[in-house]
């Protein structure tokens, strides 16, 4: 993780302590790392109300998305990673197109589109 995104304000109780780059780094091909995306996204699509426990699965998916290796964003699109963060985006427009959660949710697919150019192409058919 870059860092570059302060996720967690402080009316938000997150679970145990601050991830570091230790706990969130994953090899490409580690079965882990997939189990572990696919709990995040899965939490992600499921959090509908209330919106703390939305922002709670926003902040975890900008957690996992939030890096540099192509091959991990690559795989975040074959799991619908945009496809759940859009339909969560247009949600949130609907409720407050002004607030946090929508930025986060921006962020969020910022970060997954960080993808190598093919499989990002791909996305958009």
């Amino acid at each position: 993780m870059d860092g570059s995104y302060n996720t967690y304000p402080e009316n938000i109780n997150a679970y145990g302590d601050p991830l570091t780059e230790d706990d969130v780094y994953y090899d490409a091909n580690d079965q882990n790392r997939t189990d572990v995306l696919k709990l995040v996204l899965y939490d992600l699509n499921s959090a509908v109300a209330p919106r703390e426990i939305r922002l709670m699965a926003i902040h975890a998916a900008l957690e996992e998305f939030d890096h540099d290796d192509e091959i991990l964003h690559d795989e975040e699109l074959d799991l619908r990673a945009d496809h759940i963060l859009l339909q969560k985006l247009t949600y949130a427009m609907c409720i407050d197109p002004g607030s946090i959660e929508v930025g986060y949710i921006c962020s969020a697919m910022e970060a997954v589109y960080r993808a190598g150019r093919t499989r990002l192409a791909q996305s958009f058919h």
